[in-house]
């Protein structure tokens, strides 16, 4: 069968399950399959496809399985990074976190990325500002292995520690500490039905919603130099408490993601705190 005979096909099948882009889908399955970019193979839809590879990308992407894990790549900040179900997949609002540390955080010193999943924190920023010294963490080794494939894959310069939050570092020892930290309370109805079946639920689910950003307010006052900055992502609906789990000890600013929800803290250590 031809990639345009086989994208046709696709696209039927892929509409007929009420996918929003099926074409689009189908087209990126094509070009995955034939491992080349989808704008090379487009203009030649004579090329044959890879029956049983093809068929075997479209039935786990009909299942709902999500495209970044069917096609086991996704691309964060011009990046492509490796992704599996042992990680959540990137999204845009984790750029705006990237953003803001970029903006706000000094310019060099040692910093952590915890709970790190697929690394796309802490390798982003090692590129961005390469007089910083990252550390990825996380509880999870399946996902460090993950993050480490990734950092090797693109040659970034950060360490990868097999560890809970920010136990392995020293009081005031750090810069910057980044993450995007469970946030979603296991309970919440808005969960999207896609996210809960197929990504791994310790990377979203904190009971409440906020304990592990409780936790992680705690030791990143410890962990943090005088004047050190501390950014996170957390959920709709949470700006008032995060600022009031902030207000004690650093002065905070609260950004809003590219739908306009309040999404990232951005807070500095005060002097003393």
């Amino acid at each position: 069968m031809t990639a345009g005979e086989w994208i046709g096909a696709a696209e039927e099948a892929l509409r007929r399950a009420g996918f929003e882009s099926p074409r689009l889908e189908a087209e990126v399955l094509a070009a995955h399959a034939l491992s080349v970019p989808r704008d090379r193979l487009l203009p030649h839809p004579e090329r044959d496809v890879p029956d049983l590879a093809v068929a075997a990308l479209l039935e786990r992407r009909l299942s709902g399985e999500p495209l970044a894990y069917v096609l086991g790549k996704k691309e964060f900040f011009g990046r492509e990074f490796h992704v599996n179900p042992a990680v959540l997949i990137p999204r845009p609002e984790t750029e705006t976190l990237v953003e803001a540390v970029l903006e706000a955080a000094p310019t060099s010193g040692i910093c952590a990325d915890v709970g790190t999943g697929s690394g796309v924190i802490a390798v982003t920023l090692s590129f961005e500002r390469p007089g910083q010294r990252w550390a990825g963490t996380d509880v999870s080794a399946r996902a460090l292995a993950v993050a480490r494939m990734n950092g090797e894959a693109l040659g970034a310069q950060v360490s990868w520690l097999l560890a809970d939050g920010l136990t392995a570092f020293r009081t005031r020892s750090l810069d910057v500490v980044a993450s995007n930290p469970p946030y979603v309370d296991p309970a919440d109805p808005r969960l999207e039905s896609d996210v809960r079946r197929w990504e791994p639920s310790e990377a979203f689910h904190a009971r409440g919603g906020l304990s592990f950003i409780r936790r992680l307010v705690a030791e990143a006052r410890r962990a943090l130099k005088p004047g050190g900055v501390l950014a996170f992502e957390f959920g709709k609906g949470q700006e008032k408490e995060v600022e009031e789990l902030l207000s004690e000890a650093c002065e905070t600013r609260i950004i809003k993601d590219l739908a306009g929800t309040p999404r990232v803290a951005l807070a500095t250590l005060v002097a003393g705190a």
